[in-house]
């Protein structure tokens, strides 16, 4: 599991432990309360063999570690959480310290008991490290810092007695504490691996969702998400009294590149275009691969016609130059459409329409130029 740990980006990794912080605080209340009450049954039942001021000290300060974890609690549920590695150790250090106290009643309390006290203390101990090994295993110095702060002292009693019931009774300890510390590392890994499985489903619906809406051959955004933004796009530019441009390129000559190097050199192609038009456009702007070798571009925000015109002139120029594809070198053109909302259409579909038209303009007087859409080409 180290290595795969290892083998998660480190957005992955603060994810895993807001993920085991998550779980153990969300525990942090029950098992809490469940270690109070089985005090609160181990001072009621051992009033009368130990003597109640020393029962009283240890309760006092059982309820104290648990409160200070209830305060922790609420700070981790309702405080902003910029450094979760500070809760983290807050949480370890309060496990420490109620570990320490259970620890206290195997080797300070339980040698004032009668022996059948003594087993009866042993059972509660197991009981709570078996709820532990569970409900810490998120996190595996949590479980190994309260597994041996409660049995650690355990097991030293009985070894200190000598005799063959106690050394039997610790020798069962170990293999009691060993079993826990698997089970929990057991408890670990399917954590883990439950991590990996939900990692694994989110990327998954985000690619089906990318792919939803982009191109798969250039990774540019499709019609569908081009629809959208313009439709977006079109609200905004209506409700500042704004202009918006939108680019109808289709690429000359391409089919002949596809017949004479194949569709694998025209999808390089494509890919190579699309790259060069992204990078002339501004980060707000939207390049589009609707099919084929026809794109779309929109110009969300812009300060006259004029300008949408000198943008389209630009990826005309950008697309006329050579490109190289290993030792081919490879010469197209654009024919480019422009319309502007609102003189050339108040909905998307109107402006696309019109900038079609301009685009087959284009084509018309002898492709390789950028023709903005008049009413005379209906």
């Amino acid at each position: 599991m180290e290595k795969q740990l290892n083998n998660l980006s480190s957005d992955e990794q603060d994810g895993l432990e807001k993920e085991a912080l998550r779980l153990l605080y969300a525990s942090l209340p029950v098992t809490t309360l469940i270690s109070v009450v089985l005090g609160f049954t181990l001072v009621m039942i051992l009033s009368e063999q130990i003597p109640r001021t020393s029962l009283f000290v240890w309760f006092i300060l059982l309820i104290a570690v648990s409160l200070l974890r209830f305060v922790a609690y609420y700070c981790f549920r309702h405080l902003q959480q910029e450094h979760p590695r500070h809760y983290l150790w807050g949480f370890r250090l309060g496990v420490l310290f109620s570990g320490l106290l259970w620890g206290w009643s195997g080797y300070i309390v339980i040698e004032q008991a009668d022996v059948v006290y003594q087993i009866y203390i042993s059972f509660i101990l197991a009981g709570v490290v078996a709820g532990a090994s569970s409900s810490l295993s998120a996190d595996k110095y949590s479980v190994v810092i309260f597994i041996a702060a409660v049995l650690v002292p355990h097991i030293t009693y009985y070894f200190l007695i000598g005799n063959e019931t106690s050394i039997g009774m610790a020798i069962g300890l170990i293999v009691f504490t060993a079993f826990m510390l698997f089970t929990a590392r057991v408890h670990g890994i399917n954590f883990f691996e439950n991590y990996q499985l939900r990692l694994q489903a989110v990327e998954s619906e985000k690619a089906v969702k990318h792919f939803a809406y982009h191109d798969s051959l250039t990774d540019l955004p499709n019609r569908l998400l081009f629809n959208d933004r313009l439709k977006q796009s079109l609200i905004a530019a209506k409700r500042n009294s704004r202009i918006l441009g939108v680019m109808f390129i289709d690429l000359d000559g391409f089919k002949g590149i596809n017949d004479t190097y194949g569709h694998d050199a025209g999808d390089e192609l494509l890919k190579m275009v699309a790259e060069k038009v992204r990078l002339a456009l501004r980060q707000s702007d939207t390049l589009s691969r609707i099919g084929g070798d026809e794109f779309l571009v929109l110009l969300p925000e812009v300060v006259s016609t004029a300008a949408v015109i000198d943008v389209a002139k630009k990826i005309a120029l950008i697309i006329d130059k050579p490109f190289q594809l290993d030792d081919a070198v490879l010469d197209i053109s654009a024919s480019i459409g422009v319309a502007i909302y609102p003189e050339h259409g108040k909905d998307g579909r109107e402006i696309l329409k019109n900038a079609d038209i301009a685009m087959y303009r284009a084509k018309e007087l002898g492709k390789n130029n950028v023709q903005l859409y008049t009413e005379t080409y209906d």
